[in-house]
């Protein structure tokens, strides 16, 4: 009896005293999914089909297979590749040549990448969409608290996660580029005030979540970090973005300057723009570290009018604070990323 994974296959045809079962081509070839199942068990055996099947949809023979004949630096599969930051990274790969595929549970409006439907829930169609790649960034997730129920949340996010780690590890898949958020730590939807230690808050600071988005984010940090104490030559990178912006708002940030004290105190008056994600999780795809990490991915300024000190002042005025705050500066402390990733961020709001 072969060993399966998930849901039976489809397909399959007894002769004799051998069952056969029939193939399934992975969505990179170049990695055939009987691999696993030979790693686990220390036996050949031939995997058809792990899971649901994936429904592999037009575009995808647009940019050659993903066997390493395309050219490409690197062979990159992007999780939620539909969304607005998805899209924003899926062209900035395909620009520095690199062979992507996009997954996700619906396709992007308009895109000239291989793409195929997979829904992070369902661990086979997970493990068949990420066949092949050498790396893997995770964007899928629900974007925020009051979009579905908690536990719908919970169950996408977090088991998303595990999935694709998962089958990351099982792959032979050694870099993953994980979205994460500052509300890890528990900050823009705590109920009451966020309880704070210290400002500037760097990736040391301790996580209190509340409600389940920022839960979810949180446990999926702690999956990485699970995951690379069974597999410690894994480089995971748990990107915490915030508020991510486009160029686009910038217009109209400066034509209405935000000049509320305390304002947007719980989320520290954060933002990123999206070019600024873009470059984090390119540099996190060739970071030079081992094991997990996450990193705060922030504007170096604030959102706000009002001078930093002041925003403090008012919102937090009993909080240590670690260096003298200057002008807008922003409140999380990046070295990190610039140390680890050699990123920082390159736009502002104030400049455009």
């Amino acid at each position: 009896m072969p060993t399966k994974i998930g849901a039976p296959p489809r397909s399959s045809g007894v002769r004799g005293n051998r069952r056969t079962v029939v193939s399934v081509m992975p969505l990179f070839p170049s990695n055939p999914l009987a691999t696993i199942v030979t790693a686990a068990t220390g036996k050949k055996r031939t995997v058809a089909n792990v899971g649901a099947p994936i429904r592999r949809d037009r575009g995808e023979k647009r940019q050659g297979t993903m066997n390493g004949k395309g050219g490409g630096r690197m062979k990159v599969a992007v999780t939620g590749c539909s969304g607005r930051i998805g899209q924003a990274i899926v062209k900035a790969l395909l620009e520095r040549g690199d062979q992507v595929r996009g997954l996700d549970v619906k396709p992007p409006e308009q895109w000239r990448f291989p793409f195929s439907r997979v829904d992070v829930s369902d661990f086979g169609q997970v493990v068949q969409g990420l066949a092949g790649a050498e790396a893997v960034v995770h964007l899928a997730a629900i974007p925020g608290p009051r979009i579905v129920p908690p536990t719908e949340i919970l169950r996408v996010n977090v088991l998303g996660t595990f999935h694709v780690l998962e089958a990351c590890r099982l792959l032979g898949i050694r870099r993953v580029v994980i979205a994460s958020s500052i509300n890890a730590v528990g900050l823009h939807f705590n109920r009451e005030r966020p309880r704070l230690d210290y400002l500037p808050i760097d990736e040391q600071h301790p996580a209190r979540p509340e409600e389940a988005y920022s839960l979810s984010k949180w446990l999926g940090e702690q999956i990485a970090d699970a995951t690379v104490r069974l597999t410690p030559e894994m480089t995971v990178a748990s990107l915490r973005f915030h508020g991510v912006t486009t160029p686009e708002t910038y217009e109209h940030w400066r034509a209405n300057p935000r000049r509320d004290v305390p304002g947007d105190f719980k989320g520290l008056w954060g933002y990123v723009d999206i070019r600024d994600v873009v470059d984090a999780v390119l540099k996190a795809l060739t970071a030079d570290f081992v094991g997990h990490e996450a990193f705060f991915i922030c504007a170096a300024d604030t959102h706000s009018a009002v001078p930093t000190a002041e925003l403090v002042a008012a919102a937090y005025p009993d909080v240590p604070l670690r260096k003298e705050l200057r002008g807008h500066e922003g409140l999380f402390d990046l070295s990190k990323a610039k140390r680890l990733l050699n990123w920082q961020p390159r736009y502002s709001w104030r400049e455009g």
